[in-house]
């Protein structure tokens, strides 16, 4: 099994993004994700080896870097001495997945033969409008935001995934939404 994220596609022809939509591999990163699922499907076909590359889409949770964005956001609604949350760019849209979901699709998607690549993702498009008032109800805090209006290089606007061949295969689904999913995030950093 090897993880790919979902950056491979690029910008979106269309939205929910399967497993057959084009790939545009348009940064470093989405590249490196690309040869690696490449070298799989190599392996794969000379040697008999069963494979199955995972598409993980934005995946959050305890313990995360700060340099994604919702363990920033949360970060600085629960460090006292930050008075503003600091953020870049409010207008992408992103298919947010909790850890715990993630985790189980991993396990459910067990190689058998073959090659096969499975999106995971939530299905769903949030806004950081909506991270933030998720994070700020988790928290029970609100505090002023800061957008310095920054757009990142190779942007994408929008990001949701089709996880249809995921449950046609092997019955998984997301178990939390976005909401559920920061809760129990702020749940687990507070303990």
């Amino acid at each position: 099994m090897t993880y790919v994220g979902a950056y491979i596609y690029g910008v979106p022809r269309e939205l929910p993004i399967s497993e057959a939509h084009p790939l545009d591999v348009n940064n470093p990163y989405a590249f490196s994700k690309w040869m690696g699922e490449q070298a799989c499907a190599w392996f794969s076909a000379t040697y008999s080896m069963p494979v199955t590359a995972i598409r993980l889409f934005n995946v959050y949770g305890a313990g995360q870097s700060d340099r994604f964005v919702i363990s920033r956001i949360v970060s600085q609604i629960l460090d006292a001495g930050t008075q503003e949350i600091h953020l870049m760019d409010l207008a992408p849209r992103r298919d947010y997945l909790y850890v715990d979901d993630a985790v189980a699709a991993l396990i459910a998607c067990i190689p058998d033969s073959g090659m096969r690549i499975l999106n995971v993702g939530s299905g769903t498009s949030s806004s950081l409008h909506d991270v933030l008032e998720a994070a700020f109800l988790a928290t029970g805090q609100r505090k002023p935001v800061h957008v310095s209006g920054e757009v990142r290089p190779n942007e994408i606007p929008d990001v949701r995934a089709d996880c249809t061949a995921i449950r046609e295969a092997y019955g998984w689904l997301p178990r939390f939404g976005l909401r559920e999913g920061i809760a129990r995030m702020v749940e687990e950093l507070r303990s």
